[in-house]
């Protein structure tokens, strides 16, 4: 093979390698991973706009403060909100220096995560407080920090004795 030749297969090579999509990845992409979470000692509330909020704690692969704001029809069907994952915890050390013998504490911030919400139903007292919450859907549209890369992803949320903070439970479900 002549060396004009030769020069010419590898600029043709090059070439079509530039013309290759820029989307294309340069290392595989990992699975989306489900994390099924726990929510417990659930607070009610609501706001200006007559949403019903709903603030627990989480426990799981992914522990901080979840918050969700529902909108919710006369009928008790959700037609929308919002939801975020502040996703934090206490890491405890060793004793303060200050003499009290207890533990240093510090705050870990690990980002949150955060979208929107569609679908599902809330049962309600007399009272108008919420007692339970079925089949609401998640969609995440974003995060901070550790997980700013989390842009999208969708989840699952359902809660009961949410009318008793020291009874409520939920489960979240997120896939991202």
């Amino acid at each position: 093979m002549s060396i004009t030749k030769w020069r010419t297969g590898l600029v043709t090579l090059f070439a079509l390698l530039l013309c290759l999509p820029s989307s294309l990845p340069l290392h595989a992409q990992s699975a989306p991973v489900t994390h099924n979470l726990q929510i417990s000692n659930i607070t009610e509330s609501a706001d200006s706009k007559g949403h019903v909020l709903l603030s627990g704690i989480v426990k799981g692969d992914l522990q901080g403060v979840l918050t969700i704001a529902l909108v919710v029809a006369p009928n008790g069907t959700v037609t929308g909100g919002e939801w975020a994952l502040n996703l934090s915890f206490i890491k405890f050390g060793a004793p303060d220096k200050d003499g009290d013998g207890d533990e240093s504490e510090s705050l870990v911030q690990l980002g949150m995560i955060k979208g929107m919400l569609s679908g599902g139903a809330v049962g309600r007292k007399a009272n108008g407080f919420a007692t339970a919450v079925n089949g609401v859907n998640l969609k995440i549209s974003g995060g901070t920090l550790q997980y700013a890369h989390t842009t999208s992803g969708t989840g699952f949320f359902a809660g009961s004795s949410l009318d008793i903070q020291s009874a409520s439970n939920a489960t979240l479900s997120l896939t991202f």
